[in-house]
């Protein structure tokens, strides 16, 4: 008997081993891929809406809205902060471009569960942007970060995973929660470049508007206190919306403009099985988050 144990044990560590060196082979392939770029031409650029959904987050909200403002993106980028029941006053430390919803305003009195998911509702239905980009407030984000998730929807993507990276990482405590984070970023980018998308992050998750109302937007998940990015993910590929098994995602019209050109490629991924049937796309560079040990799930969900 022991003897079986110990073969059935190495017998699971070999498969694991095997399927680590997969994810592995994966994640180089998503890592290597070359960047794209944006059309030269403004016309053709997607308007974008980065959603804010904040809860007593004064100490964060000016770094974010600094970073923020410092995008280098051409395009139209709308920015919509989402105010839950705040107490610290952070809602006045928001830029006067920036867009503020309050969410009281859209529950009017009614109890949720969801704060984040109900937040995330609310902006979405007050915006017209093309692509939706989520965040959270304790986020820093590089100058390039929007204009790169524009290049990769530019590159035929209907949904942008990206990376988050806790920083500073000194300390034990940090750095374990680094490396816990980077294990999901590994995952996310190795499942996603084999076409079968497990994870994602609110902190930096990008997808087309018509592609969020196309699903019932948190319709059905809208119980549940956390999952605004992986429920939705695994919404996004049901495969009732693609009854035919290759019926292809319509992007907006004016996104349709930016992937015209590249059309033969992209048909190429819409083939039989649904969950090819919309495009994920990693990028490799991402946000930096502020190390948190205690998080509250109503506004920093956890993937």
């Amino acid at each position: 008997m022991p003897d079986f144990l110990l073969l059935l044990a190495a017998s699971l560590l070999l498969l694991y081993i095997i399927w680590q060196l997969i994810n592995l082979h994966a994640w180089y392939k998503t890592v290597a891929r070359p960047s794209t770029e944006l059309p030269t031409t403004d016309y053709l650029l997607p308007t974008i809406a980065l959603l804010v959904p904040f809860r007593n987050e004064a100490e964060n909200l000016s770094r974010l809205s600094v970073s923020l403002l410092a995008q280098d993106y051409p395009g139209q980028l709308e920015l919509i902060f989402i105010d839950d029941h705040s107490t610290d006053g952070g809602a006045e430390l928001l830029p006067r471009s920036a867009t503020l919803l309050k969410l009281k305003d859209y529950l009017k009195g009614e109890l949720t569960v969801a704060h984040k998911k109900a937040a995330l509702t609310h902006a979405i239905a007050s915006t017209k942007a093309d692509i939706i980009i989520t965040t959270d407030a304790d986020c820093h984000w590089p100058p390039d970060r929007v204009s790169r998730i524009a290049a990769a929807f530019a590159n035929g993507a209907a949904i942008v995973l990206g990376p988050v990276l806790i920083a500073p990482a000194d300390g034990f405590c940090n750095a374990f929660q680094a490396l816990d984070l980077a294990a999901y970023q590994f995952l996310t980018a190795a499942t996603a470049h084999q076409g079968r998308p497990a994870l994602a992050n609110g902190a930096n998750f990008a997808f087309y508007r018509e592609l969020f109302e196309a699903v019932g937007g948190y319709q059905g998940v809208d119980h549940l206190p956390s999952g605004d990015d992986v429920l939705l993910l695994h919404k996004f590929y049901q495969p009732q919306l693609w009854p035919t098994g290759n019926q292809k995602l319509r992007p907006p019209r004016a996104a349709a403009k930016l992937i015209e050109n590249q059309e033969s490629r992209i048909s190429s991924a819409f083939n039989t099985s649904y969950r090819r049937a919309i495009t994920p796309q990693v990028i490799s560079n991402g946000v930096q988050r502020s190390p948190r040990l205690f998080a509250d799930s109503t506004t920093y969900p956890l993937p």
